[in-house]
């Protein structure tokens, strides 16, 4: 997955280690870890500063289709279909 800046189109990170489509992610309220949920049933974690993936943190057979993060960082929910 890249992600890149509106302005110039220019890659800002490439998030590696995952190989299934993306069905959307979602960024911690601190700005330090992105949530990555793929059409593969898994949801990855990445820290945003080092771009390392630091863990895989669902595995199930349907796609997922949709991640929130609590306010307060302390819950993810996820939805699949």
């Amino acid at each position: 997955m890249q992600v890149k800046t509106l302005i110039t189109g220019m890659d800002v990170h490439d998030l590696t280690g995952h190989n299934s489509a993306v069905n959307c992610l979602a960024v911690s309220n601190d700005c330090e870890r992105v949530y990555v949920a793929c059409a593969n049933g898994k949801i990855y974690l990445y820290d945003i500063i080092t771009k390392e993936q630091i863990a895989v943190l669902l595995e199930q057979d349907t796609s997922v289709a949709e991640i929130r993060i609590s306010s307060d960082n302390s819950f993810l929910f996820a939805s699949s279909g």
